[in-house]
Order: structure tokens, then sequence, then C-alpha cells
């Protein structure tokens, strides 16, 4: 440790100057925290780069249309999600168990039900539920019609989408 740093009750006087101190208060501050972790600024700069790349993939949650892919290209996408840490991958319901398996509880598994127009029967949608829960989703996105939105009133969509968040048994439900 810095000898410039005095050390009060645990905690760290950043009143004294200090590497660490320079180092988040300008920008210029690789090469001294390079000093202090014995790495070259180069070093610091790639794996602060890595760093802040891992966080912002931890934030993403990846859409995986699978439409018009083969299986293996799915799988890909899957395999790319879990390298990168992404924060989930959205797939159909169809996908949820393969997507479970692949990527082993690292990465959330969102269920989108009726995409893209959310026009499908509430038995339907349902039933896609019930099933992406039992395959292990961890998270539910549904779209919901325009045409619901203007033909029924807010207390039959309201009892309509807590039918749905019981039929989606304590996993998150999302509303397009």
């Amino acid at each position: 440790m810095n000898e410039n740093v005095k050390i009060k009750d645990d905690k760290v006087d950043i009143s004294e100057p200090s590497v660490i101190k320079d180092f988040f208060l300008t920008s210029g501050g690789e090469k001294e925290l390079g000093v202090l972790f014995g790495q070259s600024e180069t070093e610091i700069k790639k794996e602060f780069g890595a760093y802040k790349a891992q966080k912002i993939y931890r934030r993403i949650n990846y859409f995986i249309d699978s439409r018009n892919k083969l299986m293996a290209e799915v799988q890909g996408s899957l395999k790319e999600a879990l390298k990168y840490g992404f924060y989930g991958v959205t797939v159909f319901s169809n996908l949820v168990s393969l997507s479970k398996s692949t990527l082993k509880g690292l990465v959330k598994v969102r269920a989108l039900i009726g995409y893209p127009y959310g026009e499908e029967l509430y038995k339907s949608i349902c039933h896609q539920i019930k099933y992406a829960v039992k395959d292990g989703a961890d998270e539910i996105l549904i779209p919901f019609s325009t045409f619901n939105f203007r033909t029924q009133e807010a207390q039959e969509l309201v009892k309509t989408f807590k039918k749905i968040v019981q039929t989606a048994r304590g996993r998150r439900v999302f509303a397009l």
C-alpha cells in the first residue's frame, strides 16, 4: 500500500494523495495503476476494456429468432450467449428446453409467447406458458395485441394478465 494513504478506523482517508485516487480522478492513471499492480499500461487498458465489455454484456438480452435457422445455428447462438455472458436469451417456447441444457443456468432463458403480434387466444397462450415453465423458462415475454387494448376494458385486460401471471408460476412476466 502507498505510504501516503492513512488508514483511519479501517477506512482509507482519500484526502491524502494516492495513486488509486489519482487514477479514478484523472483519465491518465493507467501508467501509475500498472506500476501499482506490476503490469504495463497496455495490459491495464486491455483488462479494463474486457471488464467494461463484460459489464455491458451482462445487461444484454439476446433474441434468437429461430424461424429461418437450422438447429446448429440456434445452438451456435446459444453458445455465443454463454461465451459472452449475456444476461439472458429470448427464445420461442419450443426452444426453452434446449436453451436451458446448453446454457446450464449461467444465462437466463426467456420464453417468447405469441410472437410477433400477440393475437393468440388466451387458452393457447396459457398452454404455451405451461410448457415453457415445465421446460424451465426463467422469464416469460408476451406481446399483447393492440386490438385487445382498443376493444377490451382495462379491468378485463387486468384480469387476463393476472391469470397469465398465475399460469407462469412465479416466473417474471413481461408484456410488450
